[in-house]
């Protein structure tokens, strides 16, 4: 579960927000995504909430993204690249996979609305 939010963007593309509480450990987590995903990929802006002690831009991932086919195969690789380097502690490691999933599921969807 978890709430999406939707809005546009004055540059073209989407706007996803996305809100999750784990209900296991009531944590909140959140993503913004921005981006123009119709077949390929133009732009992206990828930021996690709440896996940091400030927002995460995933610049790298952002990178990576633009110029690739819309797929899924962009989308697992984006959201290897956002977490490239993460370092869970001890009793969040639950968390990585976790967002790379959100990760997925936010650009899927996005694609998905815009298509």
């Amino acid at each position: 579960g978890g709430v999406w939010r939707r809005g546009g963007s004055a540059r073209g593309g989407g706007v996803l927000f996305f809100f999750f509480k784990d209900s296991a450990t009531t944590e909140i987590y959140t993503l913004s995504l921005h981006g123009a995903l119709p077949v390929w990929v133009a732009e992206l802006r990828l930021v996690l909430g709440s896996v940091a002690a400030v927002p995460w831009r995933c610049r790298g991932a952002e990178a990576l993204a633009v110029g690739r086919r819309n797929d899924e195969e962009t989308w697992a690789a984006v959201a290897e690249a956002a977490l490239e380097g993460a370092q869970p502690l001890s009793e969040n490691g639950y968390k990585v996979p976790l967002t790379k999933g959100l990760i997925e599921k936010a650009m899927r969807r996005l694609a998905l609305e815009d298509a």
